[in-house]
């Protein structure tokens, strides 16, 4: 395989993600617990609130990221030294901007917004020092992020992968250190913003390395904010409605319930995001790949792209989706105890269903941002948001964290529509056949997967580390069964043969290999 084709690239990405994405995970199962006990479930739950607030927050810059990626990538194909040095230095000048008025937000609502969200019985003045280190956070995060965008945008995702697999680590190993000394939020918020800005320095000398003809300077080009934010406003509005969609719950339930309930709540809804994690990183790869090919007007290639990663995000979140469905119970009670367990092994199974569906949209997202139908965007992800709101204001006050679990389900079955439209635009036939056999293979072996394990595997699931052991082995056995049955598409196979091979001769580099 070509080390500099497409594919491999794609493939190489995806590695360095799925490690940037496995890591963390492992460490936050051993984390976790300790940081929920030593400072109790309800300043947990302000501590979910704050990165949710955060979140939201972050659409502030009304899709300046999303244009920086699509831009910096046409331009770098380009060679268009000039015009990357506009766009990357106001878009520093504008996240200056974007950042204070974070931090201002976040000062607000320290100061009149706590009893709002049920935050009482807590020390008023430790909260609001709290939300205003969530502040300081988002600020710096802001000023960093003209240059954490240059390696995406350049399709550096093994450059990403390894400062934040690093970041994670050390966060999460110093996090464990303070609690255990005794410390609560506000050191843990300070732990957060040390982190930010060195992270930030750190992109900031790749950044050059990647672009070393470029200096990103504060500037004013009005030209280069006129298109960022022409392209970049319809994206902000997508991406306010994806937001809404995925944290519109976990803002809703500490109004109604308190934020106890939403540590009940987040925690299964942490484990099944890990569905769509998996996904998300190949997702954001595609963005600036099919912008690339979309600028070459190469629709063919595009719409071949488009359905071996469709074929294998499905394959790859049923396996996770049904491992974490037969598993719901064990995975809440030996990770974090009974009582998450009776409260949560129901939300579980809902929330992993809803996470299979936000994968295969996430793949779809960045194929149709990629494509530059904005307003197609902007449409399916509005109606979805508005759908899971209305839900939500029904069902929480009455079925609290349950109700907001089946209100996101139910507000996700739309993607079905999205897929409709992008294959249409996509103009690729034979797609009833295409779905039939793909879902015919993967229920056959979802079928005999829940069997197995339920009348096996979970037979020996009795402590945490029978789970750390069992629970991926069954994801494996899941691809196992797939491969055995012959379902595995030539394609694939010959791919992921032909990548190990590159991979094991740029190991040995004394020996010759031709594709």
């Amino acid at each position: 395989m070509d080390t500099n084709s497409l594919t491999y690239k794609t493939l190489k990405n995806s590695v360095y993600s799925i490690l940037g994405f496995a890591f963390p995970i492992i460490l936050t199962i051993f984390v976790t617990p300790v940081v929920i006990k030593k400072i109790g479930v309800v300043d947990f739950g302000i501590f979910m609130l704050l990165n949710t607030i955060s979140s939201f927050l972050s659409l502030v810059d009304l899709g300046l990221g999303n244009a920086v990626v699509k831009y910096v990538a046409e331009y770098s194909s380009q060679d268009n030294t000039e015009k990357l040095n506009n766009l990357l230095g106001s878009a520093k000048s504008l996240y200056i901007l974007i950042g204070t008025l974070g931090l201002l937000a976040f000062w607000v609502l320290g100061q009149w917004f706590l009893p709002w969200f049920k935050i009482v019985g807590q020390s008023q003045e430790h909260i609001f020092i709290v939300f205003l280190l969530a502040g300081l956070v988002f600020f710096w995060n802001a000023v960093n992020s003209v240059y954490s965008l240059v390696a995406p945008a350049l399709q550096r995702y093994d450059v990403v992968n390894k400062i934040n697999l690093a970041n994670s680590i050390l966060t999460s190993l110093l996090t464990l250190g303070l609690v255990m000394l005794g410390y609560k939020l506000k050191a843990i918020m300070l732990l957060n913003l040390f982190f930010i800005i060195a992270t930030g320095l750190l992109f900031r000398v790749i950044s050059r390395k990647l672009l070393p003809k470029v200096a990103i300077k504060y500037v004013w080009v009005k030209e280069e904010i006129i298109k960022s934010y022409r392209f970049g406003v319809l994206s902000a509005m997508s991406s306010f409605s994806t937001y809404a969609l995925a944290y519109l719950d976990r803002m809703i339930i500490p109004v109604f319930s308190g934020p106890a309930a939403l540590s009940y709540y987040s925690m299964p809804g942490n484990v099944a995001l890990k569905i769509p994690g998996v996904t998300n990183s190949l997702g954001a790869m595609l963005f600036p790949m099919a912008s690339s090919l979309n600028a070459e007007g190469d629709k063919g290639r595009i719409a071949k792209i488009y359905l071996r990663v469709f074929r294998n995000i499905s394959i790859m979140a049923a396996a996770l989706t049904v491992a974490v469905s037969a598993f719901s119970y064990k995975i809440l009670y030996f990770w974090l105890g009974q009582e998450f367990a009776d409260k949560g092994w129901v939300i579980l199974i809902i929330l992993a269903l809803t996470n299979y569906c936000l994968a295969i949209y996430t793949s779809l997202n960045a194929f149709v941002l990629g494509l530059g139908k904005v307003k197609t965007l902007v449409k399916f992800s509005f109606s979805m948001a508005i759908l899971n709101l209305v839900l939500l204001l029904l069902l929480v006050p009455k079925y609290s964290i349950l109700g907001a679990a089946w209100a996101y389900l139910i507000s996700v079955l739309p993607v079905v529509f999205m897929v409709v439209w992008t294959e249409k635009y996509l103009e690729i036939t034979n797609k009833i056949k295409f779905y039939t056999v793909l879902y015919s293979k993967i229920l056959v072996t979802s079928l005999i997967y829940w069997l197995v394990a339920k009348y096996l595997l979970l037979q020996f699931v009795n402590t945490l580390w029978s789970l750390l052991i069992i629970g991926p082995f069954s994801i494996l056995f899941f691809l196992l069964i797939y491969f055995i049955l012959g379902f595995i598409e030539p394609e694939d196979m010959e791919t992921f043969k032909a990548f190990i091979k590159a991979v094991k001769n740029k190991l040995t580099p004394s020996k010759k290999y031709v594709d």
